[in-house]
């Protein structure tokens, strides 16, 4: 969700009539509770000057960040939201690329410098009930916010992806002479590595899908031409699924395919580091989606795809 936050409006007192108020106060002219009513100034404030806690420094400045950059404090936030915190040293790699995209200098040298800070470590749940207890807790608010309790299954949605190879190798094995085959699997290389992602809705809706190659370079031959209806193809040099091929499938399969539906929309993903970027955050509070991250380390007993769809 967007921040609603409004900076407070300025204050109904001026400088001098606090040093006034301070000034009767301790030639004892007026009372607090006196002065704090003829001066309109909050008691509080008076009690805090008077204790020497506040200076009269007045409030702070305003938030350097602009409105795009705004978007790193709500994917922070998200992330709280999720119930996974996240530690100075994601913020940064979330941060920098963001800024990068958005041609800021200023804030590469700063984020340059944020890597020399000694980072608190953050330990993981293991898959513990109470772990699991608090995710259903959660999404029942979410659901219940939305109106999606129980209704409209074809506004929920999960994604996941899965890698294979093609090329499992070869090797020598010892059999019983009478064996008629040797049975034998192994993942091979990884010289060849493919991934798909995949998504589908609780209604059963299914999308096309993405096929990413282990390559500098897509090539043309790899896209047949009697392939998959509405499938994509894209290439990464491990095979695996990156923030930009992510972004691309987010914004040119996944957003098109949905733009039918009734917001709001909502999309359970893992917590892989290519799902979460700033810019994703951004697209899909533009598109009236909701983005919910499944806790650490449990994906395979919470997630729709990992439990019925790749558990075949």
């Amino acid at each position: 969700m967007e921040r609603t936050y409004k900076r407070k409006t300025q204050d109904k007192y001026s400088k001098d009539d606090l040093e006034l108020a301070l000034l009767d106060i301790r030639n004892k002219k007026l009372s607090i509770k006196s002065a704090a009513a003829y001066y309109h100034i909050p008691t509080r404030t008076i009690f805090h000057r008077l204790a020497g806690s506040r200076t009269g420094a007045g409030r702070g400045r305003r938030t350097i960040l602009t409105k795009e950059e705004e978007y790193i404090v709500t994917t922070i936030i998200l992330f709280q939201k999720w119930l996974c915190p996240i530690s100075s040293s994601v913020v940064i790699g979330l941060a920098k690329p963001y800024m990068i995209q958005l041609s800021k200098p200023r804030w590469l040298e700063e984020i340059k410098l944020a890597n020399t800070v000694k980072l608190e470590k953050v330990c993981s749940e293991a898959c513990r009930k109470e772990t699991v207890e608090r995710w259903f807790e959660h999404l029942n608010v979410v659901l219940t916010k939305h109106k999606l309790l129980n209704n409209r299954p074809e506004a929920i949605w999960n994604v996941d992806e899965s890698g294979f190879g093609d090329d499992p190798g070869k090797r020598s094995v010892i059999i019983k002479r009478d064996s008629k085959y040797a049975i034998s699997s192994q993942p091979g290389t990884g010289k060849s590595y493919t991934t798909v992602i995949m998504c589908t809705s609780a209604s059963g809706e299914k999308l096309p899908p993405y096929i990413i190659y282990r390559s500098m370079k897509l090539w043309s031959t790899w896209i047949p031409k009697n392939g998959y209806p509405g499938a994509r193809y894209n290439a990464t040099l491990s095979g695996w699924v990156e923030e930009e091929v992510f972004y691309d499938w987010f914004v040119n399969q996944f957003l098109p395919a949905v733009a039918h539906i009734k917001r709001r929309l909502i999309i359970f993903f893992d917590g892989h580091r290519a799902h979460i970027s700033t810019r994703i955050v951004k697209k899909a509070m533009q598109n009236g989606i909701e983005l919910e991250c499944l806790p650490a380390h449990i994906t395979t007993i919470l997630q729709p795809l990992d439990v019925v769809t790749l558990n075949k």
